[in-house]
């Protein structure tokens, strides 16, 4: 949660946009969900891609995973270079996906291809979460070694990503 004096700051901004995104994603850090869906919400009554991601983002975390990519897909309408809207997508195929890796629907195949080529522009922190969406599935598909490759390299980016130390943990126990 933000400070007493940093929240005093963000509410004499009011309702400008920068502001309303950073309620936004402090709630959404803090796990406020409902918190976050609203003031995402406003954002996406203003336009643009921000809110869009934002509601896709508090619908993952929901485990809503339809609705997670027909917010991902709008974004990607408004702006078809974001990379945090290919890792939504990739994220909501692959929760429907079962454990072996002839059941990756076509789906997830697509947004694994979109992200893997997304890479180089991606952000260090949609590059190292992108890097543990990827380990995740080979481990779900029984490919420790490319599972183990990916989660390095999150921890490369990242160095105390949970998702990818946990990932790595898993591989380094199924090995023995």
């Amino acid at each position: 949660s933000a400070s007493p004096s940093a929240k005093a700051e963000l509410a004499a901004l009011g309702n400008e946009p920068d502001a309303q995104r950073l309620r936004a994603e402090l709630a959404l850090a803090a796990a406020d969900l409902a918190g976050a869906r609203a003031a995402f919400q406003a954002l996406l009554e203003r336009g643009g891609a921000a809110g869009a991601f934002g509601l896709a983002r508090v619908a993952l975390a929901e485990k809503d995973w339809l609705r997670a990519g027909e917010l991902a897909r709008k974004v990607l309408e408004l702006s078809p270079a974001h990379v945090g809207a290919k890792l939504v997508l990739l994220e909501a195929a692959a929760a429907n996906d079962g454990t072996n890796a002839e059941d990756a629907s076509a789906e997830t195949q697509r947004w694994v291809d979109e992200v893997t080529r997304a890479l180089p522009q991606a952000a260090p922190g949609e590059a190292a979460l992108a890097q543990t969406l990827l380990g995740e599935l080979h481990l779900r598909y029984q490919r420790q070694g490319p599972a183990q490759k990916a989660f390095e390299e999150s921890l490369q980016i990242v160095r105390k990503s949970p998702r990818a130390l946990i990932g790595l943990g898993e591989v380094l126990q199924s090995a023995g």
